[in-house]
């Protein structure tokens, strides 16, 4: 489920499947049916770049939310390659 808070999308999805991982610290951490992911995306007010960030809760096998934080730079005249993605 998406949504705006002010400029920012949040994007929040449970019902995670069941034998899912999340890679943390180079080992794998399995995910129950409880498992949240929410995600922000928000541009710069100047349009540079967009900040990303993802916090992933999950009270069966994680004792706090694991979170990670990136920066995409805009770059003009860049061309973004389709990147089809699969089911296992």
């Amino acid at each position: 489920v998406g949504q705006w808070e002010g400029s920012t999308l949040v994007v929040t999805t449970t019902h995670v499947a069941v034998g899912d991982f999340v890679s943390v610290g180079g080992g794998l951490i399995p995910l129950s049916s409880d498992a949240t992911f929410v995600e922000r995306f928000t541009p710069s007010a100047d349009g540079a770049y967009l900040e990303y960030s993802l916090a992933i809760t999950d009270p069966r096998y994680l004792n706090e939310a694991v979170t990670l934080e990136k920066r995409w730079l805009n770059v003009p005249g860049a061309q973004l390659l389709p990147y089809n993605c699969t089911q296992r």
